[in-house]
């Protein structure tokens, strides 16, 4: 196997954990009755928790990098437990 065609599998397994991971996020908001607005307001605090993150473990250099990374990251899961939920797609800031 090629490095290429393994960085594509282990591209496609954290893919598939993310799917998962949200499926079963949205399978309990769903039954706790979630409304869009609850969501929104909870997916905020969290976003901005986020932007406070520090990582003491990494060089100095990496941090920021770090940072706006993880905080994408949890972006693009918010956005597909939008998705699954059925709400409106938001629009991009900017």
């Amino acid at each position: 196997m090629s490095k290429n065609e393994a960085d594509i599998k282990l591209e496609m397994r954290l893919c598939a954990m993310e799917y998962l991971l949200c499926q079963l996020w949205v399978n309990l908001l769903k039954a706790s009755g979630v409304t869009e607005q609850k969501f929104d307001e909870s997916s905020q605090a969290m976003l901005d928790h986020l932007k406070k993150q520090t990582f003491p473990a990494l060089p100095a250099e990496w941090s920021d990098l770090a940072a706006g990374e993880l905080e994408e990251a949890v972006s693009h899961l918010v956005a597909m437990q939008r998705e699954m939920l059925g709400f409106p797609k938001k629009p991009k800031a900017g």
